[in-house]
């Protein structure tokens, strides 16, 4: 579906009319991408942030919004490509490595997501969602005493896990 079958935001008009005056603005093509994904129009945020990227090959946060997109159409494969490219321009970005965990986490790749959460728990501690998605992939490896500590410390954090998450770990751990 192309933007003009979709209503147009105001704010996307704003942008496209800013990018008839200033075609090569790398900003205009990112935030028009940014209006894309806040009106849902997944396509034309993809384009613009390709375009951005086009423009500017080290904007990080193009790739890690591709990869969000990549990741809300099932495209996992795509996701991680788009959040691996963002680590290579910042090894340090936190949104990539949490999606990194996520994307392998919902492939089933344990080993992978537990190296990316951990990897982002090095840099947000804090992270109550990261800790619990580290737990669940601990667990998948029956590495549940692991896994309980990091349930509990999301749950410190404010997380409120699924009940059989937990009862799953538990039953690992009496085992």
């Amino acid at each position: 579906m192309s933007s003009t079958d979709q209503p147009q935001t105001d704010l996307i008009r704003r942008h496209l009319e800013y990018l008839r005056f200033y075609p090569n603005s790398v900003e205009a093509h990112y935030n028009l991408g940014l209006a894309y994904l806040q009106n849902n129009q997944m396509e034309e945020a993809l384009a613009e942030f390709q375009k951005s990227l086009q423009l500017r090959p080290t904007m990080v946060e193009a790739l890690i919004n591709m990869g969000g997109i990549y990741f809300r159409q099932g495209n996992l494969d795509q996701c991680i490509e788009a959040n691996q490219k963002a680590l290579e321009i910042s090894p340090h970005s936190f949104q990539a490595l949490c999606n990194l965990a996520f994307s392998f986490l919902q492939k089933g790749m344990w080993e992978q997501a537990i190296v990316y959460a951990r990897a982002a728990l090095e840099i947000n501690p804090e992270s109550a969602l990261v800790h619990h998605h580290l737990a669940i992939a601990l667990h998948k490896l029956q590495r549940n005493q692991e896994a309980m500590d990091h349930l509990q410390r999301a749950e410190e954090l404010g997380f409120k896990p699924d009940p059989q998450v937990r009862e799953s770990i538990e039953r690992g751990l009496s085992l």
